[in-house]
């Protein structure tokens, strides 16, 4: 079964581990990106503050996305709204 939805703060430590293993690869490229090293702390701030998506299938959390929004302070040097972080769990990418 597959479910889009909202994640909460009680999604926050699924989300961490698929944030976190998602962006490990990340760490061979020569790119500035903070949520590389988030601790679960910010996993869970992060969601408490932009709005964060997530795919699970069959009960298990595959990929998530989540918006910078211009309105949120200090959320974004942008006016528009954009993709902050987009991930999916390492063995589900293909």
């Amino acid at each position: 079964m597959k479910e889009f939805r909202q994640l909460t703060v009680d999604d926050a430590a699924e989300y961490h581990e698929v944030l976190i293993a998602g962006y490990a690869e990340n760490k061979n490229y020569p790119i500035s990106f903070d949520a590389i090293n988030f601790s679960q702390e910010e996993s869970r701030a992060w969601i408490l503050k932009y709005p964060v998506y997530g795919l699970y299938v069959d009960g298990s959390l595959v990929c998530s996305i989540s918006f910078r929004m211009p309105w949120i302070q200090k959320a974004t040097p942008d006016v528009y709204p954009h993709i902050a972080h987009f991930v999916t769990a390492p063995e589900h990418k293909g």
